[in-house]
């Protein structure tokens, strides 16, 4: 069985930091990543982005601030990647379910040998809202005290790529080789699904975002592939002409 070089792990995995407010925790945590032999960073909508103060607190990791890649918009950031995983310590009955983080990164490296992995980090004082963890695959919470659970950005981005690295070096048989759909086509599904529960009186019409949680959660342990979500978007079609047919009042079966 082939092993997987940390190197080509990496390649395939990217960092992304939404809404940070501070250009400095930006280059701290593009150190982290240098410390741990990642490279892509992916900013989205930093606050007042300086890159000379992010260039400062990278010391010696300007090549990641220099090429990172910015967006305005999470969904947009996450078009193009097959496993997004969601980072936060809050938790909630309104927030989606939180796994353990070693299950996660051995999820991690076992998907990125044919996937693009995004790792989401969440705003400084907020974190990530609900609406940003709907567009993860999977969410989890680095272990810290009880007492003072708050960690710095850069922190942990270092913990989470430190645990990556670790794991990698491990050597870990590589166990996953199928490419799954990506983010683009599986918010494509979700809108899809959405539309036809919503016109078959399926969802609440007030919190329809309730139910859809729920059902995101349910599909994305799924592990998706494109034929597969094409499947599952046919089925909403032929629902859809179901539908219109007994609308016009015409017999279907």
């Amino acid at each position: 069985m082939v092993e997987q070089s940390p190197k080509r792990l990496f390649d395939s995995i990217s960092v992304v930091l939404v809404r940070p407010e501070y250009s400095g925790n930006i280059g701290a945590a593009a150190r982290a990543m240098k410390n741990m032999g990642f490279c892509d960073l992916v900013l989205v909508n930093p606050y007042k982005f300086n890159k000379d103060e992010a260039i400062v607190m990278a010391s010696g990791a300007d090549d990641i601030i220099e090429n990172a890649r910015f967006f305005s918009d999470l969904k947009e950031a996450l078009d193009h990647y097959g496993m997004v995983v969601g980072t936060s310590r809050r938790i909630g009955k309104k927030r989606k379910h939180f796994y353990p983080i070693d299950e996660v990164i051995e999820k991690v490296v076992e998907f990125s040998n044919k996937n693009r992995v995004a790792i989401v980090f969440g705003p400084e004082k907020t974190g990530l809202t609900n609406r940003d963890l709907d567009l993860c695959h999977l969410v989890t919470s680095i272990p810290t005290s009880k007492e003072f659970g708050s960690l710095n950005l850069a922190q942990a981005v270092l913990l989470f790529l430190y645990e990556l690295f670790r794991s990698s070096e491990a050597k870990k048989p590589l166990v996953f080789n199928r490419k799954l759909a990506t983010s683009f086509e599986l918010e494509g599904m979700f809108s899809h699904i959405e539309q036809i529960l919503k016109e078959i009186g399926f969802l609440e019409p007030d919190n329809p975002d309730r139910m859809m949680s729920v059902i995101r959660f349910i599909l994305g342990r799924a592990s998706l592939n494109s034929r597969e979500v094409r499947i599952i978007r046919g089925i909403c079609r032929q629902i859809n002409w179901y539908i219109n047919k007994n609308k016009e009042g015409k017999d279907v079966l």
